[in-house]
């Protein structure tokens, strides 16, 4: 019987089948995720793999049966047993060299390290199994290598709804998008284009176009003492703020008249606002201190401090029609006149027909309204003439998003950054927008004038700035305005332009009486005879001191008198 310590594994070589384990690495596209491993290969292969090892008895290469077993471990010396252990009985050993096959089950081998761990003894012997160090690596062939990276256009076996490369996901537009073929475009009807522009310092925003572009106005307040105008019976417009404006309210005729509102004699009608029903156009609106504008169907006939406004002639019907007479326009004067009804005959144009005394539309010209959309994921391959349609499935449309789309995924989303938000809740009245964020908020700050007695602020000498409406502000001249933090020693200098920080190095000075002057050092002059303007020491021996002297406090030493 061999002793453990005969038995060795002098060298183990591994080959195994490559299994179709590949995982794309593709970038995101419209179509939809990358393709999955191909399982159907998988299991057409199988999980074994073939195995040929060397093993020598003592120092000659081994010969006979031999029973071995087989486990997988994830770490060289230590670490987890991977899948379950394989025994191999009576395998023939032939000059040391064996072949068997090894399969550890499904998912062992997923591209972490694997160590190859063998037990052996005699076949047949009743002892335990001898376990061989060190582990063996398992390492790829050349092929496994390629295979982790390989190309879509390198598989095989491709399921045929996957060949073209597109798993013919569908997409819809959602809220806020439209689909034009095979374009999204953003409902600008629904979604706000990005606002650029801003209003001028006293105006503010009053209307937000689709297009993103801005209406400003003038929003200071007035100096008139009228707070409100409102627009009585037979009028519309008014307001409370900035410049309003009234216009003619005329009655709307019903869909049965509509054939002949334009002949309506004045007798025929109801409805007729008060100020009207005595026929005289005498509607006049009397306002001081404010501005008022004619709107449409008024006609300004008066200025100054009482403005009238009455209604223009193209509004103003005749006053003395006969009965049954209707009111006729007269194109030469631009006026409405009295006039006989003339049964006016009427005749089908272009996609109408006319059937008795109705009027219809031929739906052979023009298209009917298409009522009923296609379900989710189909589109639309044919409309009828009643307005029907014909749906079938989008299979294999490709969609990109274009500027101020994004793409996650199967769903397309709006990129704010880009497109503006739809700015939906205005500013209360006597504001205005100062600023509108991504999501379509925006931040509203009273623009309206104030209430105060001042009505301008202007400059004086030495000031610039101020104004007459909204904020001024008051500065310092720059003539008038010194240099700050200047050094120790530093004056103020004008340098042709303003007041600046400099050394004082120019300035000339000249002694008086009683001082003398040597370089730039003043000093006193000791040498006078004690007159008026001049000085002496008392040690100067030619000294003459005049005068009465008057005890001081206390002695002073050093001085004699």
């Amino acid at each position: 019987m061999r002793s453990k310590g005969q038995i060795a594994l002098r060298s183990l070589f591994l080959g195994w089948a490559l299994l179709a384990l590949i995982t794309s690495q593709a970038g995101v596209v419209a179509q939809g995720p990358a393709p999955r491993e191909n399982a159907g290969m998988a299991g057409a292969l199988g999980t074994a793999f073939t195995y040929q090892g060397s093993l020598t008895d003592g120092a000659s290469p081994a010969n006979g049966r031999y029973d071995f077993e087989f486990r997988l471990y994830d770490d060289a010396t230590h670490g987890t047993q991977v899948g379950s252990t394989v025994p191999r009985p009576g395998v023939e050993v032939a000059d040391g060299a064996f072949t068997l096959l090894l399969d550890f089950g499904e998912n062992v081998f997923a591209g972490e390290p694997r160590y190859l761990e063998i037990a052996v003894r005699s076949a047949g012997s009743a002892t335990s199994h001898v376990t061989l160090a060190p582990r063996q690596p398992l390492t790829p062939t050349p092929y496994a290598l390629y295979a982790a990276t390989a190309p879509w256009s390198g598989l095989g076996d491709v399921p045929v709804g996957l060949a073209d490369g597109d798993d013919d996901t569908t997409y819809a537009p959602g809220t806020g998008l439209t689909l034009v073929d095979t374009t999204f475009h953003v409902d600008t009807s629904f979604i706000q284009r990005r606002v650029t522009g801003a209003c001028d310092s006293g105006t503010a925003l009053r209307e937000v176009r689709a297009d993103g572009s801005i209406v400003c106005e003038p929003v200071g307040g007035g100096e008139g003492d009228i707070d409100a105008v409102y627009a009585g019976e037979g009028l519309t417009g008014g307001g409370e703020i900035g410049a309003v404006t009234l216009s003619l309210s005329l009655p709307v005729p019903s869909a049965s008249l509509a054939l002949s509102a334009t002949h309506a004699p004045w007798m025929g009608l109801v409805g007729v606002p008060a100020g009207f029903a005595d026929g005289l156009d005498d509607v006049s609106v009397v306002v001081s201190g404010t501005s008022i504008y004619a709107g449409e169907g008024l006609a300004q006939v008066a200025s100054g401090e009482a403005v009238t406004l009455a209604i223009s002639s193209a509004y103003r019907l005749p006053q003395a029609c006969r009965d049954a007479q209707l009111a006729r326009w007269e194109e030469a004067t631009g006026t409405w006149l009295c006039g006989d009804d003339e049964d006016t005959t009427y005749a089908p144009g272009p996609g109408l027909a006319l059937e008795g005394d109705a009027f219809h539309v031929v739906t052979a010209t023009v298209q009917a309204r298409i009522a009923d959309p296609c379900p989710q994921g189909h589109a639309i391959r044919q409309v009828n003439a009643d307005g029907s349609v014909v749906c079938e499935a989008d299979d294999d449309t490709t969609y990109t998003p274009g500027p101020g789309l994004a793409l996650e995924g199967d769903a397309f989303h709006v990129v704010t950054a880009t497109i503006q938000a739809r700015i939906a809740e205005p500013c209360p009245e006597g504001q205005a927008v100062r600023a509108v964020d991504a999501e379509g908020n925006v931040v509203c700050e009273p623009v309206a004038g104030g209430q105060g007695d001042i009505t301008a602020v202007h400059a004086g000498s030495g000031l610039s700035g101020g104004g007459e409406e909204g904020e001024v502000t008051l500065h310092i001249s720059t003539t008038y305005r010194l240099p700050q933090g200047c050094a120790g020693g530093e004056v103020a200098k004008w340098d042709g332009a303003g007041w600046t920080c400099a050394p004082d190095e120019d300035t000339t000075y000249a002694n008086g009486e009683g001082l003398l002057i040597e370089g730039n050092t003043f000093s006193v002059a000791f040498d006078g005879d004690g007159t008026s303007g001049t000085a002496a020491r008392s040690d100067t021996p030619t000294t003459t001191l005049t005068g009465a002297c008057r005890a001081t406090p206390g002695p002073r030493p050093g001085r004699t008198f």
